[in-house]
């Protein structure tokens, strides 16, 4: 019996912690321009701004380059694992925030962390868009870019809200403060993973119990 599963390898994680970087530069950026206060500490919102604007390319292309680069294959996996939903998820999302017994067959991702893939991708498409019109706006009617501007800054407050959220989860809560573990490291405990994420865990000691009986012939 392993007492640590694999969980996340190098390209997996360089992906996420970029998305993540580029993500918090863009939040902050975004945010003192937006609040005088905080621009004021800076004092220079033309510096500011193309950082945002710097950030944001880092954003959309730094993990496909990063992921091209590297092991392509398993973020692949990781995208149908996401899109991946099965009578489970639902049991899991019905049992949300109640102290009951975890649902046995959670695959690689559970419920709320392929919802947050979904609205990580959505936020990320309108943000990109009306990003564009906001950087580009004499092209388009004064109205266009004033609706474009309301949405984004709508936008900024409920991205935050969703990742101190996500941030609480994965670094404070009891029950899923080990997936942090997986992120940094690359290895979760494996009584955690059997507990949290049953099926997948199954098939990762299938594949290491297939792996060294190789290694050993």
């Amino acid at each position: 019996m392993y007492t640590n599963v694999p969980r996340f390898n190098r390209t997996q994680r360089t992906v996420h912690w970029l998305h993540s970087l580029s993500f918090l530069v863009l939040l902050g950026t975004g945010l003192s321009l937006y609040l005088p206060p905080l621009a004021s500490i800076v004092g220079n919102r033309l510096l500011l701004r193309q950082i945002h604007i710097e950030a944001a390319i880092i954003f959309i292309f730094g993990p496909i380059i990063v992921t091209r680069l590297g092991n392509w294959g398993s973020v692949k996996e990781d995208i149908r694992q996401t899109d991946l939903w099965e009578k489970s998820d639902f049991q899991w999302l019905r049992r949300m925030g109640r102290k009951s017994k975890p649902v046995l067959g959670i695959g690689r991702f559970n419920a709320g962390q392929k919802l947050n893939s979904i609205f990580t991708i959505v936020t990320g498409t309108l943000f990109l868009t009306t990003g564009v019109i906001m950087w580009q706006n004499p092209r388009f009617p004064q109205w266009f870019v004033e609706n474009a501007i309301f949405l984004h800054d709508a936008l900024t407050w409920l991205v935050l809200v969703v990742w101190l959220g996500h941030f609480y989860f994965s670094a404070f809560h009891p029950v899923t403060r080990e997936s942090l573990r997986g992120m940094t490291l690359g290895w979760v405990k494996g009584d955690w993973a059997e507990k949290h994420h049953r099926k997948w865990y199954i098939d990762v000691m299938e594949w290491m119990n297939a792996r060294e009986k190789e290694e050993k012939e």
